[in-house]
């Protein structure tokens, strides 16, 4: 498993020419799953080499940088009206292609409130030419992994 960068995104290196951004194909997201009683739903993601620290879906302006991540904006739901989830950093993997793992820097949001949805950004340090295709993202906890589909394609 790769290990995450404790904040990679503040060190890359602004390089010449704009950045560039791939999204996966339309109709793939949104995409839901449950996990830990949260309904977790991938909003946008994409792979830039934007800073991911100022990164917007839709906005491919801004210079690149030295390295490659992978973006993913989630909405966490809570449909509990009791517990309130302290933080939406979940044990959130990307499974490339070749099976390399890789674990996200989680990024922005204070919880999830009984009966609410917050929203969450994790980010992946990934390979230069990483793309959607064969990519997962799974929650990696021991003895219950459930994951998203691939982001290559639209779900079933």
């Amino acid at each position: 498993m790769t290990p995450g960068p404790s904040e990679h995104a503040g060190t890359a290196d602004v390089t010449a020419g704009p950045a560039t951004t791939t999204v996966p194909e339309p109709g793939v997201l949104p995409r839901s799953l449950t996990y830990s009683m949260l309904t977790w739903t991938v909003t946008d993601a994409a792979i830039t080499d934007a800073d991911p620290r100022t990164y917007l879906a839709g906005d491919e302006a801004g210079p690149s940088t030295s390295r490659t991540s992978l973006v993913v904006d989630l909405d966490v739901r809570n449909d509990d009206p009791h517990v309130h989830f302290a933080s939406t950093a979940a044990r959130l993997v990307a499974t490339l292609p070749d099976g390399t793992e890789v674990i996200g820097t989680h990024r922005a949001t204070s919880g999830v409130p009984p009966v609410s949805t917050a929203t969450a950004r994790h980010v992946f340090e990934v390979p230069a030419g990483t793309s959607f295709e064969g990519l997962v993202l799974a929650f990696r906890d021991p003895g219950r992994e459930p994951s998203f589909e691939p982001l290559e394609r639209r779900a079933p």
